[in-house]
């Protein structure tokens, strides 16, 4: 079990070293957004994107619960991930910070 922290502001990830081994990621790698969905297997990758939009969309929940295949980056081996998350919003709807697990 792996966790992750976003900032939408900045499009980086923080992510604890279990989080970066289980995508491919050398210890204390800094992460965008971008890099993060490249590893995710192409047959899902959309879906992946439309669940985080709807996540980060002013006026949802904020909550995201998904299931997808990932590529490891280093290994190139297939897994299957489940990741959840809460994003938080400020007084403006405006989301700040986008908190979760991931586990393999």
């Amino acid at each position: 079990l792996g966790t992750w922290d976003y900032n939408p502001s900045t499009d980086t990830i923080l992510c604890s070293d279990r989080t970066l081994e289980i995508f491919g990621f050398e210890p204390d790698t800094p992460i965008s957004l971008p890099m993060a969905i490249e590893t995710i297997h192409e047959k899902d990758r959309l879906r992946v994107i439309e669940a985080i939009q709807h996540a980060l969309q002013p006026g949802s929940e904020g909550r995201y619960d998904i299931e997808y295949r990932l590529v490891n980056r280093q290994d190139q081996a297939e897994r299957i991930i489940r990741a959840t998350g809460q994003a938080f919003f400020n007084d403006q709807g405006i989301p700040y910070r986008f908190l979760g697990t991931v586990m393999d």
